[in-house]
């Protein structure tokens, strides 16, 4: 489980480095590649309020 926002921005960033990395999202998994740019930016929001 990824719990550190600035791996899945490093993602965003040079998705092909990280094309095996997958998320929870609403009940499911998928690749967060795969996901739209909206929803890995609400990710990578959760993410962050998590780590404090």
């Amino acid at each position: 489980m990824v719990r550190d926002p600035a791996t899945l921005g490093a993602t965003q960033a040079e998705p092909d480095k990280y094309r095996d990395l997958i998320v929870r999202v609403a009940g499911y998994s998928d690749y967060f590649c795969d996901l739209t740019p909206g929803l890995q930016e609400e990710i990578i929001a959760r993410t962050e309020q998590q780590s404090f």
